[in-house]
């Protein structure tokens, strides 16, 4: 009897350490979600997504990849950068565990030293999702609320669909 319920223990602890974890494990801590008049190398309007990772739940060299969503008011991903191989090995060694991205109107995907940014339309978000997946293959998800009140302005001549 105790064998059977040890096993039965065994499979539980397997499984209970196979489950994708969510954003409830405080890995990733949102930040600011500003906007800014002169965003970046161009210096043109954008917004500005911060967070974290916190070391005590998550070690940074396990990162696989981190992709950072503006989304819409009608929940639809409207813009996304996302740092992953050579780009992420830079995030960290310039940022450590306190990160952030930059997103302005842009009718062409484009991509520097850390992101790949998508194309942007300019929507106004209604909130930021920060989603961070490790090596094992573990995804963790956070959202950022308090998008700023200010609007960038639809993009003249952006391609559908965006």
């Amino acid at each position: 009897m105790k064998r059977q319920l040890f096993a039965g223990l065994g499979i539980s602890a397997a499984l209970l350490f196979s489950v994708p974890v969510s954003a409830q494990t405080n890995v990733i801590l949102p930040e600011d979600f500003t906007y800014g008049d002169q965003l970046g190398v161009e210096k043109v309007p954008g917004y500005n997504v911060g967070f974290s990772v916190n070391p005590k739940q998550f070690n940074e060299q396990n990162i696989q990849r981190i992709t950072v969503q503006l989304v819409g008011h009608d929940g639809k991903v409207v813009a996304e950068n996302e740092a992953k191989g050579k780009g992420l090995k830079n995030l960290i060694a310039y940022d450590g565990q306190q990160y952030s991205t930059q997103f302005y109107a842009k009718a062409n995907k484009m991509k520097d030293d850390v992101w790949t940014h998508s194309i942007y339309c300019g929507q106004k978000p209604a909130f930021a999702e920060i989603i961070v997946q490790d090596k094992r293959g573990n995804t963790y998800k956070a959202h950022n609320t308090k998008a700023p009140e200010k609007e960038l302005g639809q993009l003249p001549n952006c391609p559908k669909g965006q």
